[in-house]
């Protein structure tokens, strides 16, 4: 099997890997990596919409109350979204860096040339790999909230997961970061 032809088998299989990531919703720098976000004082990123799909509120998680959960958006205004309005929510954790697992999973792949004819076995055995990687480091840091009883599950990632003080100011400072 040449080369053109191994190609052209493997495309389809690398584009439905590809399509089977999931887009981390914080802007980019906002998060931490893994490793770091055990320590860290802030709360997760959340994207909370409405029934029907539309974007309620967006920012970090500061708690969630029996009924409210509690937004800090980028401009520092606290946004308390009813509970009863949401239709689910997205919320990420950390960042996955899977460009990373990306680009090892290329230089493998890259580097199966030296393995000669036996290539036709480990070009499709890395990239398969690579690409099963990259999906799975994308979903990782992940949370859904589909139904009410799901936002117990995402409490523990907001800044405040034992609820949200009383005496909560109606403007707070916001996590710095670098877009």
């Amino acid at each position: 099997m040449s080369a053109t032809e191994q190609l052209r088998w493997l495309t389809p299989l690398l584009l439905a890997g590809a399509l089977g990531c999931v887009s981390n919703p914080a802007p980019r720098g906002w998060l931490e990596r893994a490793q770091p976000v055990q320590s860290d004082i802030w709360g997760s990123w959340i994207e909370i919409s409405t029934p029907e799909g539309g974007l309620i509120a967006e920012g970090e998680l500061l708690g969630v109350d029996r009924d409210t959960a509690f937004v800090l958006p980028l401009d520092g205004r606290l946004y308390p979204v009813p509970l009863s309005a949401t239709g689910g929510a997205k919320l990420a954790f950390y960042d996955s860096r899977r460009s990373e697992i990306g680009m090892w999973a290329f230089l493998g792949s890259a580097l199966t040339i030296s393995n000669g004819y036996f290539a036709i076995f480990t070009l499709p055995a890395h990239l398969i790999a690579g690409t099963v990687a990259w999906s799975r480091a994308s979903h990782r840091p992940i949370r859904h909230v589909k139904q009410p009883s799901d936002w117990d599950n995402v409490r523990m990632y907001s800044r405040f997961p034992a609820g949200v003080p009383q005496s909560l100011p109606r403007t707070l400072p916001t996590k710095p970061y670098a877009p």
